[in-house]
């Protein structure tokens, strides 16, 4: 006998609903599906209009903090109230420790109805809810008006800045600073791995290597690629915010660069043309990107990388290609 569709999600969408004040089997699932670090459903929601995204995080490790609170609904809270404006800490700190149930408008992705926090609701899965969006994705539509929205989507993200937030965002007030984080991370990746993929004098200057720090801290996405970007009519809207944080606007661009387009192999990599128009939106809306962090990030993207056992089987660039490219940063660095 074949399950109903919501039967895997029937625990945490009954404790979803009880919280946000709706009676029991007011919540319905239509479609279910999942992948990555999430399960989402399609669902309806009794007297409301219209179709929902329910999204229930994967645990990832069993040490897991059991108050984490699902990072879409903090990015729906700081683009709303603090665009264009520094974040005040004391505001955040608020917002974290807020009880559950609340009504975030979330003006970059969608209309979030509530969030998780942690095992009281869900077990070791937090929750969110948001309008579901029946749009194609950048993935399906590689063309250059296309992507420059999304460069122009990323100028309202990018348009949340931070001031003493360092790095993340369910860490705040750490004061970890530039020198020390970069640092820190040129050392975690330079093994005897790397020292195989691209030599040992490329990892000997990628430890002397001391980027100068970001003009600004804002928040990034973190994962901009054009499965995360959703093609509506109002405009480019992005999902899935697993990987957002505080950091340089470069971050995200980055990603971008190597993870630009889908092509009919199916296969995700590489598109110049295309990544060029993203920076020429994000510029026209008075974006600004450094040449020199931009290399540090996309630098700090192959380096993760290259330390993956294996390649993903959806990318065009192989580790080849990989430790090639990275060389090519490492000698225009140093």
């Amino acid at each position: 006998m074949s399950s109903a569709p919501g039967d895997a999600f029937g625990e945490s969408l009954a404790r979803a609903g009880a919280v946000l004040g709706h009676p029991p089997g007011a919540l319905r699932v239509l479609r279910a599906g999942g992948g990555g670090g999430a399960d989402v459903a399609k669902i309806e929601v009794a007297g409301l209009p219209g179709a929902y995204a329910f999204r229930r995080r994967k645990p990832i490790t069993a040490d897991e903090p059991e108050r984490w609170i699902p990072k879409d609904a903090v990015c729906a809270f700081l683009t709303h109230r603090f665009s264009h404006a520094p974040v005040d800490a004391a505001a955040l700190a608020g917002f974290l420790a807020a009880p559950t149930g609340r009504d975030l408008p979330f003006r970059l992705g969608a209309d979030l109805l509530g969030y998780g926090l942690g095992s009281a609701l869900t077990g070791r899965s937090p929750w969110s809810i948001a309008t579901w969006l029946d749009a194609p994705r950048l993935l399906d539509r590689p063309d250059v008006a296309a992507y420059a929205d999304l460069g122009r989507c990323l100028k309202a993200v990018h348009d949340v800045r931070f001031e003493g937030l360092w790095p993340e965002l369910d860490r705040p007030g750490e004061g970890v600073c530039w020198d020390q984080w970069i640092g820190f991370m040129f050392r975690h990746f330079a093994t005897p791995s790397l020292a195989a993929q691209i030599g040992q004098d490329a990892v000997e200057t990628i430890l002397r290597l001391r980027p100068s720090p970001p003009s600004a801290l804002v928040l990034v996405h973190g994962d901009v690629h054009p499965a995360n970007a959703l093609v509506c009519e109002q405009g480019i809207r992005m999902i899935d915010w697993d990987e957002a944080g505080v950091g340089a606007p470069e971050r995200d661009f980055a990603v971008l660069r190597y993870r630009t387009r889908q092509f009919e192999s199916g296969l995700i990599g590489p598109d110049r043309p295309l990544f060029d128009a993203a920076i020429d939106g994000y510029r026209r809306a008075g974006g600004q990107l450094d040449e020199r962090q931009m290399r540090v990030h996309q630098l700090l993207f192959l380096l993760k990388q290259l330390a993956l056992p294996r390649q993903p089987r959806h990318v065009t660039m192989t580790a080849a290609d990989l430790a090639a490219e990275a060389l090519r940063l490492v000698r225009q660095l140093g």
